[in-house]
């Protein structure tokens, strides 16, 4: 899996294998997270999380484009009643882009859940040290299978693994620089300041942004993993760093022709829990005259999840994985089964590559 360039690119269900939540679940704690409630009488409406409270009070004091906490409640009430009848909070924000009100409350709702699905998760390292990750719980995620192929080698050997490898996470969270940040201390022995340099060294992206760079990444804003944040704080946080569909397919960006490149070098790209919607697809599709003229595209294997997709369905993904790269492709294995299940299906596959 390792001795060529290779790309892992994580959506929803990759998190979801260790406790996030995903799809219907996560816009129904978001929409709880925003929940407007009337008191006296139905004459005041106030926020029914705390935190989502100082957050707004603390907008409404600090900015200076007008942005009243009566505008904050209003619009929060509306996302609240509308996420059902969206596919996803993101969709949702991509279809009321013009409104920067809605835009903020709704990146205040995905802070504040993912921090807290973060803190709930199976990976929040809440074990004394050295060893402060229970890795025992991780046995039926792809996680520790992940881990198993890319840490059968001694360290050096390890570090060039690492150079082959590129990540494109979909998520809001960090499991997995997290995970990666433990698991490098607890295997190879490493102390967390060595392993720290050696996860800020990877090829990992978020085209849509974070809740935060963890403490060991040394950049601001900055958040614990799964912390329990103040209203400012959370405001920082979502946004300074939360980004939305328009704001993440900024195709000159350098994040973004970074994502092209390593889709364009890959030789074996696996996708993990992706819901292949057409704006990221076209997102990762590198340009036209980028694929011709910059450096050669390789010809790729994919591997792919699509958990209870109908045939049709993956028909219509397939076509989409093919064309993600002019340089064409070797072979695709896409299957319906979840991220764990597709290491071992094809493990001994992944491990030759």
């Amino acid at each position: 899996m390792f001795a060529d360039k290779t790309l892992l690119i994580l959506g929803a269900g990759a998190s979801f294998e260790i406790g996030l939540p995903v799809g219907d679940t996560l816009k129904e704690q978001i929409s709880a997270a925003l929940k407007v409630e009337l008191v006296s009488g139905g004459t005041i409406m106030r926020f029914a999380d705390s935190v989502i409270d100082d957050a707004a009070e603390f907008v409404a004091i600090h900015n200076k484009v007008g942005i009243t906490k009566i505008k904050l409640l209003e619009a929060c009430r509306q996302i609240s009643a509308a996420l059902p009848l969206a596919r996803s909070i993101d969709n949702y924000l991509n279809a009321h882009k013009d409104s920067k009100t809605i835009e903020l409350c709704g990146k205040l709702g995905i802070a504040r859940c993912i921090l807290q699905a973060e803190r709930n998760s199976w990976i929040k390292a809440d074990q004394p040290p050295p060893n402060r990750m229970n890795f025992g719980v991780l046995k039926p995620t792809w996680y520790n299978r992940f881990a198993n192929l890319l840490f059968e080698v001694p360290y050096g050997e390890f570090l060039g693994r690492l150079s082959n490898l590129s990540v494109i996470t979909f998520n809001y969270d960090r499991c997995f620089e997290h995970f990666m940040y433990h698991a490098i201390q607890t295997h190879y022995g490493v102390d967390e300041k060595r392993a720290a340099e050696v996860v800020n060294g990877m090829s990992i992206y978020h085209p849509y942004g974070k809740v935060g760079n963890l403490p060991w990444m040394g950049k601001e804003p900055m958040s614990d993993f799964g912390e329990e944040v103040g209203g400012d704080r959370l405001v920082q946080l979502a946004g300074g760093e939360i980004k939305t569909y328009t704001e993440g397919v900024d195709r000159s960006s350098s994040e973004i022709q970074a994502i092209h490149r390593a889709v364009r070098q890959a030789r074996t790209v696996v996708f993990l829990g992706f819901g292949f919607i057409p704006l990221n697809m076209s997102l990762l599709k590198p340009d036209a005259d980028e694929s011709m003229h910059k450096e050669n595209a390789t010809k790729k294997t994919y591997y792919a999840t699509a958990l209870n997709m109908s045939d049709e369905d993956t028909s219509h993904v397939r076509d989409a994985v093919r064309g993600l790269c002019p340089a064409g492709v070797v072979q695709e294995f896409i299957r319906s089964v979840r991220c764990v299940d597709l290491f071992g299906v094809y493990g001994f596959s992944l491990g030759l590559s």
